[in-house]
């Protein structure tokens, strides 16, 4: 911070001026919308997480439709069977 005030040459006292850089910042990121992401060690696993939630509910539904298949087949060959 010193380095970037000691560039500005109309500052005559650097500590308010930085003060002052320092309490926009946040302001200025937001209005630039600007998103802060913090990249760690953990962020990959917890996509393989996400994958295997996702994968395991269409599953689910797979085998759901299968099973509801199979119950509409039994009950069409029991009718079948009584109409014979």
């Amino acid at each position: 911070m010193t380095d970037f005030l000691g560039n500005i040459k109309t500052s005559n006292n650097i500590e308010q001026t930085a003060d002052i850089i320092l309490s926009y910042e946040l302001l200025i990121i937001e209005k630039l919308n600007f998103q802060l992401v913090i990249h760690t060690a953990y962020r990959p696993f917890e996509g393989l997480i996400i994958d295997l939630k996702v994968k395991k509910k269409k599953e689910k539904k797979l085998i759901n439709l299968i099973y509801f298949r199979h119950i509409i087949y039994v009950i069409m060959l029991m009718m079948l069977i009584d109409y014979v």
